[in-house]
């Protein structure tokens, strides 16, 4: 039985594959930099490591949203420091207007950079604040390039293994989640719908992006990923469906979890509704995908 981790911190990234992602952006970055005499490296190179991302759109995405902001914040920042105001002063008010400024356009993504860009402008500088304006908007994207370069290449080569890495581990935490739900109930299920909307959402954009690409081969394989993500999805909503079908069957349906773990032995019985859902269950599982190796 797997050991339940619960209370622990889950993140469907892979270690590998972000660190290697993220000094390879940085890297490429901190090269482009240099070639085109940019002084701002620490943008460059840490805006590249933002825009990392599982699906190459997904880090254009960030990429742009990094761009948007920039330009929002580095504008208050601007102004405040060419109006003459001290610091103490110039930094908050920038600070509030980019803020007031992205949600009122519905940016509301772009609140941090907005907000370090505008604070940026006036306390780095790079020769006054129009040109460290500057400096920020061309590392920015510098960065944007370079991520968006190594997003590509990795999704290219890794695609697949990157994303049964995340079946595997979308699974697993499902399988912590059923053990937990055995001794509290399946009520603590609900935690798993936040991996698979996450998973879904990073699949459609994998796929997405590799029609542009009419890379029909490994969109077949993906649309298979696609449909396991989906089958650990209608597990989970199974699962929670018990939680609305057990009124005075607690001690039952936690038996039932626990025999649901190993399955092995006689099933333990329950009563209408309980039944009902459970032979539902047991009815899914019987279409369980092969996953892969």
């Amino acid at each position: 039985m797997r050991r339940s981790s619960i209370h622990s911190v889950f993140s469907l990234t892979d270690p590998i594959f972000h660190a290697g992602k993220a000094g390879a952006a940085c890297a490429l970055a901190l090269v482009m930099a240099y070639a085109l005499a940019i002084p701002d490296k620490v943008t460059a190179s840490f805006v590249a490591v933002l825009c990392c991302a599982p699906a190459a759109l997904m880090g254009l995405r960030t990429s742009l949203e990094q761009l948007a902001g920039s330009i929002v914040g580095g504008v208050f920042g601007t102004l405040a420091a060419q109006s003459g105001l001290p610091e103490m002063a110039g930094v908050p008010l920038a600070i509030s207007f980019a803020i007031l400024c992205t949600h009122a356009i519905g940016f509301h993504q772009g609140t941090v950079v907005a907000a370090f860009t505008a604070l940026f402008v006036q306390i780095v500088s790079f020769g006054g604040p129009l040109k460290t304006f500057g400096f920020r908007i061309e590392a920015v994207a510098i960065a944007a390039c370079s991520a968006f370069v190594v997003n590509v290449v990795v999704s290219a080569f890794f695609y697949e293994t990157l994303f049964d890495k995340r079946l595997h581990r979308s699974k697993g935490r499902l399988d912590d989640l059923l053990v937990a739900a055995a001794e509290r109930g399946p009520g603590v299920l609900h935690g798993f719908f936040a991996v698979t909307s996450q998973l879904n959402a990073e699949l459609a954009q994998a796929v997405r992006e590799l029609g542009w690409r009419r890379n029909g081969a490994m969109v077949s394989r993906l649309r298979a990923r696609e449909a396991q993500a989906v089958w650990l999805r209608d597990y989970a909503h199974l699962l929670v469906d018990l939680e609305f079908s057990i009124t005075g069957q607690e001690a039952e349906t936690r038996d039932f979890l626990r025999w649901l773990i190993r399955r092995e032995g006689t099933q333990p019985a329950l009563q209408g509704a309980g039944q009902a859902a459970a032979t539902r269950i047991l009815a899914h599982l019987a279409a369980e995908p092969a996953w892969p190796a």
